[in-house]
C-alpha cells in the first residue's frame, strides 16, 4: 500500500500467486492487482474492491469497484438502508427502492439518503422475482426470514434464519435494517436473536472501515482487525 490503495481482484490467469494469495511482482503491473483473489472461475475478471488509507482522517475507507458479484458487509447490529441497496440472505439478493406512492424515485434529495419520506418498495431475485410494497406510514417491522414463520418476506432458502432480518421506519433519519429478531423474556428482558448466517449489504459508496467490519467479495470472507503499533 505504498500509493495508500490496495486493490483487490482476479484476473483469469492460473499459478500466479504465492501461499498468501499474493500475487508475484512480475504480474502485478499487467493486472494493476496488489492481491489476488483466490477464485477458481469468473467471468468478469478484474479490480473487485480497493482499500483506501485516507492520512487525513487516519481511517481507512472500502469501496466496490463494480466487478464480479459485488462487495457486501455483514451487519452486525443495524444500519440505515440506501437506494439501490442489495441485501444478500443465502442464495437470494433483495434490492431496495425508495418510493412515492409506488412509484420509483429518480432523484433522492442528499438529506434524504435514507428514504426519509419515502415509502419502500423490496425487489426479490430467487426462482422468481417477485415484489413488495411498504408505506412508511404504517411503521410496522418488515420481517423478513425463512417459509412458514409468520414472516412478511418468505425465503424458499435454506441459509436463512427463521427471522433473518427486520426492516422497520424511522421517523428521525429513514428506513433501517436490523440483522436477526428481538425475543421478550418472561422477566421482560429482550434478547437478541442474531441471524444464523447474516444479513449482508452491499457496498454502494466509500465505507468507513470499523474494527471487526467483516464483508465479503465473491464468496471470499475478509475480517478486520485494527493493531496497535
Amino acid at each position: 500500500m505504498r500509493d495508500g490503495i490496495t486493490y483487490f481482484g482476479y484476473n483469469g490467469a492460473k499459478d500466479t500467486k504465492n501461499n498468501e494469495g499474493e500475487i508475484n511482482e512480475n504480474e502485478k503491473e499487467d493486472n494493476s492487482l496488489d492481491y489476488l483473489l483466490p477464485i477458481k472461475r469468473c467471468n468478469n475478471p478484474g479490480r473487485f474492491f480497493k482499500i483506501q488509507y485516507l492520512k487525513k482522517f487516519n481511517e481507512y475507507i472500502l469501496k466496490d469497484l463494480n466487478k464480479g458479484i459485488g462487495t457486501f458487509i455483514k451487519i452486525q447490529d443495524s444500519m440505515y438502508l440506501r437506494n439501490k441497496s442489495i441485501i444478500n440472505i443465502g442464495d437470494v439478493y433483495l434490492v431496495i427502492i425508495f418510493c412515492d406512492k409506488g412509484e420509483n424515485i429518480n432523484n433522492i434529495n442528499k438529506n434524504d439518503i435514507y428514504g426519509f419520506n419515502c415509502d419502500l418498495k423490496i425487489k426479490v431475485y430467487n426462482d422468481n422475482e417477485k415484489e413488495y410494497f411498504y408505506e412508511k406510514e404504517k411503521e410496522k417491522d418488515i420481517k423478513i426470514g425463512r417459509v412458514n414463520f409468520a414472516n412478511d418476506i418468505e425465503l424458499n432458502d435454506k441459509l436463512a434464519s427463521k427471522v433473518n432480518c427486520v426492516i422497520r421506519y424511522n421517523n428521525i433519519k429513514g428506513w433501517i435494517i436490523k440483522d436477526g429478531s428481538d425475543s421478550i423474556l418472561k422477566n421482560g428482558e429482550i434478547m437478541r436473536n442474531f441471524s444464523k448466517n447474516g444479513t449482508w449489504i452491499s457496498v454502494n459508496d466509500n465505507i468507513q472501515i470499523t474494527d471487526k467490519m467483516i464483508f465479503k467479495s465473491n464468496f471470499n470472507i475478509f475480517k478486520c482487525d485494527f493493531l496497535q503499533v
